[in-house]
């Protein structure tokens, strides 16, 4: 283990637990092998449910007392650290009670007690909270912990998820979020991705400060003083992307493109069922997608194999390498991501070949799809061209779009990904399920050419956590490189 003693006898217990979880203390006792706890690993070792660890972990809980974690940890052995791990535990409990106390002796923030501006406030955190950097409600939570120290962890996180507590519990809470969105007034009144009705409607909850724009009127010149005085390298790249080099029907022909991609095939069948043959190329999925591009003024949308629509912009550089951005807003307030890029040969091609990235079904990772684009003519397909075309003239103002309707004629040309269930062509689940022997030339493309080489390939993934941590542990970590200094070179030469 690396860390020293003296490091960790200043860690609270959920840091010293996740520690030792992480090095897989007590796991696979002998042997020098020790792999990281999982938390239902961990959980069913010592005989309780998964999310009580996790709670142990993100510290939200203490348990009441570490015996029997530290009979599965350290055995009868390793007495130091049975003292740590005590000791951090009486640590997080002594610090639970003057919380506890706090709350009571009135050393806390005072509460606000209208109940609309509570509503107001509460709203405007569960909004804005990401855009400050609390990216989690345990990240929220903690940050109006650090604030009014009376404030329980579990009514700071239903706080944040809008769900219903006691009157007096709200305007303490609601006391700790307006000032922490009041720290933070400067750079949300400034955040282009909030309107300005947001940013003034902000101004007028969080109060008058001499040094924020003071009405509404206010904002804009405040706002444009504040970029032009020290611009961002975020600015500098939009204003970039807004400048494209190339534009047009000379380069790039507008109108709809059906995009096909290969579906990364399941080689394993653990817990869902054999989806495909991964053996046989013939047999992976392909999924068929549509891109709506208006090269003019280089706005774009994507809808895909589920319906959804995803919006876009894309830039073309000097070298007419093209480049796509797509989000589409999901619940919680988050953004999915498609990245799209290829290459313009300068000249209107049938067909186009770009890399697709998006993130993995259902591992959440990251996947680089090799595509092929293929122009959609608007006078043999024209119901959908003017269906695409009348969607992309929407403005776009980041808020979530329903998903396309199943009678659509765009759904008509969407293929399915495959559903995780055993193949079977009668079963309707797999009806919509299209396979790359289900296209001649895409036969072609991954029947390997006479240098062996394959023109369709399959789709790549980011490894895994796990992955990545069995190899280190299987060898050693790969080494930083550096070259060595001309000076010690010649000094080692003969």
């Amino acid at each position: 283990m690396s860390q020293d003693a003296g490091d960790k006898r200043a860690l609270e217990f959920a840091q010293l637990l996740n520690w030792h979880l992480k090095q897989g203390t007590g796991r696979e006792a002998g042997t020098d092998a020790r792999w990281a706890w999982s938390d239902k690993a961990f959980a069913d070792a010592i005989g309780i449910n998964e999310r009580t660890v996790r709670n142990w972990r993100d510290g939200s809980a203490l348990p009441r007392n570490v015996a029997f974690i530290e009979r599965v940890l350290f055995g009868d052995n390793e007495v130091k650290m049975r003292e740590e791990l005590r000791a951090a535990h009486a640590r997080s409990l002594n610090t639970k009670e003057l919380r506890r106390s706090a709350a009571f002796s009135g050393h806390s923030v005072p509460p606000i007690a209208d109940p609309i501006e509570t509503a107001m406030i509460g709203e405007c955190l569960r909004v804005t909270r990401h855009l400050i950097g609390l990216d989690s409600s345990n990240e929220a939570a903690r940050a109006l912990q650090s604030i009014d120290s009376s404030i329980y962890y579990d009514s700071a996180v239903r706080y944040v998820h809008g769900q219903h507590l006691a009157r007096r519990l709200v305007g303490r809470l609601s006391a700790a979020a307006k000032r922490l969105l009041s720290e933070h007034a400067h750079m949300l009144v400034r955040d282009e991705r909030l309107s300005q009705d947001t940013r003034a409607y902000l101004l007028r909850i969080l109060g008058r400060d001499s040094s924020l724009p003071h009405t509404a009127e206010d904002l804009s010149t405040y706002t444009a003083a504040s970029s032009d005085s020290s611009p961002e390298t975020a600015d500098v790249i939009f204003r970039n992307w807004k400048n494209s080099f190339r534009r047009g029907n000379g380069v790039l022909q507008s109108g709809v493109y059906q995009m096909y991609r290969r579906y990364t095939p399941e080689r394993t069948a653990v817990g869902r069922g054999t989806r495909v043959s991964g053996t046989d190329p013939l047999n992976h999925v392909v999924v068929c997608e549509l891109v709506f591009v208006n090269s003019e003024d280089l706005e774009s949308i994507m809808v895909t194999s589920e319906g959804h629509i995803f919006n876009g912009t894309i830039f073309i550089n000097h070298e007419n390498v093209l480049s796509g951005l797509f989000q589409r807003r999901s619940k919680g307030d988050g953004i999915h991501h498609r990245f799209l890029t290829m290459r313009l040969e300068g000249e209107r091609l049938p067909m186009y070949s770009g890399l697709c990235v998006l993130t993995g079904d259902t591992t959440r990772r990251p996947v680089a799809s090799e595509c092929l684009f293929v122009g959609v003519s608007p006078i043999e397909h024209e119901s959908l061209c003017k269906e695409l075309e009348m969607m992309s003239r929407q403005p776009w103002k980041g808020e979530m779009v329903p998903p396309i309707e199943r009678d659509s004629i765009i759904f008509q040309y969407l293929t399915d990904t495959p559903p995780f269930r055993p193949y079977d062509a009668a079963n309707p689940a797999w009806s919509r399920v299209k396979f790359l022997r289900d296209f001649e030339i895409l036969r072609e493309l991954v029947t390997p050419n006479r240098e062996g080489v394959i023109l369709f390939r399959e789709p790549l993934r980011t490894h895994s956590g796990e992955t990545l941590v069995a190899i280190t542990r299987r060898s050693r970590l790969l080494p930083v490189f550096q070259w060595s200094s001309p000076s010690s070179t010649l000094a080692s030469a003969p």
